[in-house]
């Protein structure tokens, strides 16, 4: 799946308050790099996580640090394909295939409603498995 494909349909407040839990903490970049990592998991984990993010809690784990991957596997990939330079003429010729693809599409739709990631009880009441598993300790062991 297209890296911006999958950065739409991950692209809201729950998804972000699990990378905000699993990572301590989630800038837009920090985003970014954790939709990432979430399309290298493969389509069976990518989806369980959109539709219930608390799903990741079967994947990841508090000891093997960050959920991130400051990586551009699609983009090199239509580098690659297009047989397109990675400058900036080739980065403005990537956005107007996006925008042609998509051509009545932000780049990113609507997050949705906000929540508070500091608030433990809506932590706790949204991502009950992560937040065992990170904010009491709980691996499942």
């Amino acid at each position: 799946m297209p890296t911006l494909i999958a950065r739409r349909i991950v692209h809201n407040w729950n998804l972000w308050g699990a990378a905000y839990i699993i990572n301590g903490g989630c800038s837009d970049d920090g985003f970014e790099y954790f939709c990432r990592w979430l399309v290298l998991r493969g389509r069976e984990v990518f989806q369980a996580a959109v539709t219930n993010p608390d799903t990741l809690a079967d994947v990841v784990h508090p000891d093997d640090g960050d959920a991130e991957c400051e990586c551009y596997p699609a983009m090199r990939a239509w580098f690659a394909a297009t047989k397109t330079q990675e400058n900036d003429a080739g980065y403005a010729a990537l956005h107007a295939a996006e925008k042609a693809r998509y051509p009545n599409s932000p780049r990113y739709p609507e997050l949705g409603e906000r929540w508070d990631f500091d608030d433990d009880t809506e932590v706790r009441k949204r991502l009950p498995r992560l937040s065992a598993l990170y904010m009491d300790g709980d691996a499942g062991e």
